[in-house]
This record gives C-alpha cells, structure tokens and sequence, in this order.
C-alpha cells in the first residue's frame, strides 16, 4: 500500500500508536541522525521508489541539510510534504490537516 512517511528523530513506538489511534493513519517512520546522513538517505530512496502518499518531517530533531534533502526530493516527485515540529499531537494534526489540503488542491 501507499504510506505516509515520518522522517526525523528515533522511532517510538508510543508515538506511532498514537497516531494510529488519534488519527487513523499507520505511517513509516524514518529515523534521522545528525552523525549519520545515511539515515535521511533511506528516506530519500523511500520517496523516490513510489507508493509514498505524503511524507511528514519532524523538523525539530533534523539538521537543515537533512530536511532540505528529504523536503527536495518530495518536491521533485510531486509528493504533498509538510513540518510536524518534534511529533507533539497538536503539530502532528496541523500536519495532517496540511496535507489533506494538499491533496486535495492536486
């Protein structure tokens, strides 16, 4: 199936939960750290490979040149990207919003 993407920070599982229970929604999440550009790599060749719906990027635990590698190649490929912040409930649901705008515009 099509997915939704988190990208930044170290998985939780606590979180993941979370969302699929607050907002229905089972996203993949993809870890990003500052010692290891690798990690946002993954991401990127997630995003190039298809069945990507929309990709989330937790923009307070990622460094620029990893958001703007990751937020590029959506652009690139016509895939509805937006900031959820650090993961918090209330930046994930404006996050969320902002991509059903998104889709909904394409």
């Amino acid at each position: 199936g099509r997915g939704v993407l988190l990208v930044g920070g170290f998985k939780r599982d606590e979180k993941l939960r979370l969302v699929q229970e607050r907002f229905g929604i089972e996203p993949e999440w993809y870890e990003t750290d500052p010692n290891c550009p690798k990690m946002s790599e993954d991401a990127v060749n997630r995003v190039k490979g298809g069945k990507v719906v929309a990709v989330v990027l937790l923009n307070g635990f990622m460094t620029h040149k990893d958001f703007k590698r990751v937020s590029d190649v959506c652009e690139a490929v016509g895939i509805p990207c937006t900031t959820g912040e650090r993961g918090g409930v209330a930046s994930l649901e404006s996050a969320f919003v902002e991509i059903e705008r998104q889709c909904s515009s394409i």
